[in-house]
């Protein structure tokens, strides 16, 4: 899945979130740099909080999860945050 985040501003984070549906790994790619990635279950509650990313692209160990509908939050250095569903098999 391809998201923007939704702001008006020129600095747009652009992000992909595969595969959807996910088995055991999610990659998120970016032009922009991750800090960190959060996982909510659809109650709201924090699943997974992986930190200290840096990078522009890595990949979600989620193979404990049970299958669901998950959203994806994803930080950047730049400050901007952006939400992205994924189904987890």
């Amino acid at each position: 899945m391809v998201g923007e985040d939704s702001s008006d501003d020129e600095d747009k984070a652009i992000f992909r979130v595969f595969p959807n549906p996910a088995l055991d790994i999610l990659h998120v790619e970016s032009v922009s740099m991750i800090d960190r990635i959060t996982i909510f279950n659809l109650t709201g509650n924090s699943i997974l909080d992986i930190r200290d990313y840096s990078d522009y692209a890595t990949s979600v160990d989620v193979s404990k999860l049970p299958p669901g509908l998950y959203i994806a939050r994803i930080y950047f250095l730049s400050g901007e945050v952006v939400s992205q569903r994924f189904v987890k098999k």
